[in-house]
């Protein structure tokens, strides 16, 4: 064979390989993408948010849809979607922003390594979950805590997870 066929039949092949790749993909994330549309469709059908600016999907106690966005007077809210079909509507002025959680939270645990902050429902009640690490004597140590849905942010409870 010629380099240039050479040339064509490994760029067809990687073609090949990469539409394959890419349907691979779109197949396995499309149930997702599929939950996250309605997801997003109800809160906003519940008309608190009249554009869902952050959605995240929060699994404790029990699943619920958290969306985060601005209403009609540009007043800005969480909504809860809950697994049962119920919402529960929070006025973002009554909750500590992420960012100052994160700070509160630094500041009360230095050298922790935050991974994740996000809205759920902790014990049936709206609550900030933080997801982080820290070091401990046998290496890496990770942490979920719950602290309150308001303005004070103050530490619910605190869960360990076995060392690996």
């Amino acid at each position: 064979m010629t380099p240039a066929k050479w040339i064509w039949l490994v760029s067809a092949a990687l073609l090949t390989f990469l539409i394959w790749l890419g349907l691979y993909y779109r197949d396995i994330q499309l149930p997702h993408w599929s939950a996250e549309a309605e997801a997003k469709q109800r809160i906003v059908a519940t008309g608190e948010i009249s554009n869902v600016e952050r959605l995240n999907k929060h699994i404790w106690d029990e699943t619920v849809w958290v969306g985060f966005g601005a209403g009609e007077q540009d007043d800005y809210h969480y909504v809860f979607l809950r697994s049962d079909e119920t919402t529960l509507t929070v006025d973002a002025s009554d909750v500590l922003g992420e960012d100052e959680l994160k700070a509160q939270f630094r500041s009360s645990k230095p050298g922790s390594n935050i991974v994740r902050v996000q809205a759920g429902l902790f014990r049936g009640a709206p609550a900030w979950e933080i997801y982080y690490s820290a070091a401990s004597d046998g290496g890496v140590q990770y942490f979920y805590d719950f602290y309150t849905f308001d303005k004070d942010g103050k530490l619910i409870d605190s869960y360990r997870l076995p060392s690996s």
